[in-house]
C-alpha cells in the first residue's frame, strides 16, 4: 500500500499507516475470496476456463498489479468510516488493533459482497492469473475502473495535482 491521501482530507497518515502494516492480511482475504469464487465458478458449470485454473494453481504473484485497486478500497474505507476521532485511551497498540481490525472487518465484507460483481472478481483473477503483459495491463486497467465505480469515490474531491 502507498501511504498517502487519496482525497481532499485525507490526511490521516496514522490510519493509512495502520491499513499499509496490515496489507498482507488484507491482499490473503481478497485472494482467498476470490479462489472462493473461482471455485464455485467452477462448481456452478464453467467447466475448464485456462484463466480460472492458473489462478488457482498460483501460491505467488506480484502484489503491484492489484494495489491500486487495494488502496482504493483503503481509501474508501477510510472516507466512509475510517476518518472519525478517537480518544487516546488505552495505549498506542490497542488504538493500532482497534483501527486494524475495523479496516479489515469493513473490508471482509466488502469482498463477501462481491459475489454480486462477478465483472470485478473476473478482473482481478484475469490480473493475477494471466502470464501475457498486455493483458495484464487491460486486466489491471479493468479492475481498476471497476473498483472505482464500486467505491464513487469519483464523489470525492480527489487531490489537487
Amino acid at each position: 500500500m502507498i501511504v498517502g491521501g487519496r482525497f481532499e482530507g485525507d490526511d490521516d497518515e496514522w490510519t493509512q499507516f495502520v491499513q499499509h502494516d496490515a496489507y498482507g492480511v488484507a491482499l490473503a482475504m481478497i485472494v482467498d475470496a476470490c479462489r472462493q469464487y473461482a471455485r464455485f465458478a467452477r462448481a456452478v458449470g464453467a467447466g475448464a476456463d485456462r484463466l480460472l485454473d492458473s489462478f488457482l494453481a498460483r501460491s505467488s504473484f506480484d502484489h503491484r498489479i492489484i494495489q491500486p485497486a487495494h488502496d482504493l478500497l483503503a481509501a474508501t474505507w477510510r472516507a466512509r468510516d475510517g476518518i472519525a476521532p478517537t480518544l487516546p485511551f488505552g495505549s498506542e497498540e490497542e488504538r493500532r488493533r482497534e483501527r486494524r481490525n475495523a479496516w479489515l472487518a469493513w473490508l471482509e465484507g466488502e469482498v463477501a459482497s462481491w459475489i454480486d460483481e462477478p465483472a470485478l472478481v473476473r478482473a482481478f483473477i484475469v490480473a493475477v492469473a494471466t502470464d501475457d503483459q498486455v493483458e495484464s495491463d487491460r486486466a489491471e486497467a479493468v479492475l481498476i475502473a471497476l473498483t472505482q465505480e464500486r467505491c464513487r469515490l469519483s464523489a470525492l474531491r480527489p487531490l489537487a495535482p
